[in-house]
């Protein structure tokens, strides 16, 4: 299978056909939407979108309505996860569709993608407008892996990055070579990673370099992580006699 599109449904199916155009979905490819019932307003969305894909080639037994458990979140992205266990083939890619549908279906849809992108798929999440006007973006989850995995080493060399930035100022690696005390190769290493991992960017081998919105957002965690530790709200709260 090289791609599957996991999307989430309500009563209208526009933010699905745009993700099926997107990603180019086709023969070979899966389609699953998720909803939490059969009612007539959604039925009619999905045979809307299941008339679109056979018509750009996907096979009619790709095609499927998976109707979860909508009691929580959590339910819902066991229930999706289920689903692709249950699978025989593993998907080059995966689209979660988030638009459509009660918010617990995309909540859940979301938390689904980012297990799957924890057991090593390529997961991508298409955010669109249920209401057809055109709003979208896209998330990669490895970039979200990312920020979630790092570690001190890779977070002291984010906020030596961000230290030296400022002013319209972009630091070289020689820079934060210098700044952290370490060899220009050491420093070279531990930037291409960060770069590899989408957490920082640089313009060329000699242009500066700047974090990706994911780097800062790393950085403001590390950050927000030391200061609650150092914020215990029943710190020095003793009662006087």
């Amino acid at each position: 299978m090289e791609q599957l599109l996991i999307s989430t449904l309500g009563f209208t199916e526009s933010h699905v056909i745009r993700a099926l155009h997107r990603y180019s979905i086709g023969s070979g490819d899966r389609v699953i939407m998720v909803s939490s019932d059969r009612t007539s307003g959604v039925l009619k969305a999905y045979q809307s979108a299941v008339a679109t894909a056979t018509t750009i080639g996907v096979r009619h037994d790709d095609i499927e309505l998976l109707i979860v458990d909508p009691s929580g979140p959590l339910s819902v992205a066991r229930d999706v996860l289920g689903r692709v266990e249950a699978l025989n083939e593993r998907p080059r890619r995966v689209i979660i569709g988030l638009g459509g549908g009660l918010r617990v279906l995309v909540v859940g849809t979301f938390i689904a993608g980012l297990l799957l992108a924890r057991s090593s798929l390529n997961v991508r999440a298409y955010i669109a407008s249920e209401a057809g006007t055109g709003d979208e973006s896209e998330l990669d989850y490895s970039v979200l892996e990312a920020v979630l995995g790092l570690g001190d080493p890779e977070l002291k060399y984010l906020t030596a990055i961000l230290r030296l930035s400022g002013g319209g100022r972009e630091p070289t690696p020689d820079d934060v070579a210098s700044e952290l005390n370490v060899s220009r190769k050491t420093a070279l290493n531990s930037l291409a990673r960060l770069k590899e991992l989408g957490l920082a960017s640089q313009a060329g081998r000699s242009g500066g370099l700047k974090l990706t919105e994911a780097g800062e957002l790393s950085v403001i965690m590390a950050r927000l992580s030391e200061k609650m530790s150092h914020n215990d709200p029943g710190a020095g709260s003793s009662s006087g006699s």
